[in-house]
């Protein structure tokens, strides 16, 4: 799970960041302030999907990006505690981009990298006629010793199969902590302009 707690710095807040404060404080304006915050995720994930510099596997293999924001978006939700609330992005993808390192296969030999349009954002089994053969390196020079291929034409590959691959760390699959905030109290602008003078509880 990616989650994150909104904390708030009254010593140097503005009012609105004040009223913030206050709103996380009293337990029955917490709902409000979670959904104004998943909201902010929302819209960050859509501007992402949409974001061809967020596809460029895809891009470079002249497929169809696939929908994985949305699919973050679908998995973006908020819980109520003592201390205020909590956002929470509970899509093992999205865990893995945001922190990085190595990916490794859970059951199974090989994770399966897509080669072609026709792979990417498809499980190999959904190819019942493909043929696991040894090769050397690809087109990059990386070595690549197992590939899936077509089994009536071995020079068609489908997928490298790898032992593990390295994810690179991207904080971008998340606004940063300042963007967040502004984004909840836009959302929230006209409704704590009404908590104001709202008595500490």
């Amino acid at each position: 799970m990616i989650s994150g707690g909104i904390s708030i710095t009254t010593d140097t807040a503005t009012p609105m960041l004040n009223r913030l404060a206050l709103a996380l404080r009293r337990k029955e304006y917490r709902p409000a302030v979670g959904q104004a915050g998943v909201r902010v995720l929302m819209d960050h994930f859509a501007d992402k999907n949409m974001d061809m510099n967020s596809h460029k596997t895809a891009e470079r293999l002249g497929a169809q990006p696939t929908q994985l924001f949305a699919e973050f978006a679908k998995a973006t939700s908020f819980s109520t505690h003592d201390r205020g609330i909590t956002l929470s992005v509970t899509h093992p993808a999205a865990r893995q981009r945001y922190h990085g390192g190595i990916v490794e296969p859970q059951n199974v030999t090989y994770l399966t990298i897509a080669n072609t349009a026709a792979a990417y954002g498809r499980s190999a089994r959904e190819f019942g006629d493909l043929l696991a053969v040894m090769f050397g390196r690809d087109r990059t020079g990386v070595v690549r010793p197992v590939a899936l291929v077509d089994k009536d034409d071995r020079t068609s590959i489908y997928y490298w199969l790898v032992t593990s691959v390295t994810q690179p760390q991207d904080r971008s699959v998340l606004p940063n902590e300042d963007t967040l905030r502004e984004g909840i109290l836009e959302a929230l602008r006209g409704w704590l302009k009404r908590i104001k003078g709202a008595p500490n509880g």
